[in-house]
């Protein structure tokens, strides 16, 4: 059915990993949503993800950088 949707299936691509954290199962292909262009592979959880940050860089640069260094820390 990928072949149908995106044009390309998983193995066409040739990645056996997730392209963000290397988890090898609940693989899926990622694809931009306003332009449909396939991007690559990722789990389940981490397209999810970058969906729930609607596929925007600078929220997940933001995001990043919270994590890195929060602004409250418990003493």
């Amino acid at each position: 059915w990928e072949r149908s949707v995106y044009g390309v299936s998983k193995e066409d691509i040739g990645v056996t990993s997730c392209m963000i954290c290397g988890k090898d199962s609940d693989l899926c292909i990622d694809h931009c949503h306003s332009v449909g262009t396939v991007r690559g592979i990722l789990c389940g959880k981490c397209n999810r993800a970058l969906g729930l940050f609607s596929d925007d860089p600078l929220r997940l640069i933001k995001a990043a950088s919270y994590l890195i260094a929060p602004p409250h820390k418990n003493p």
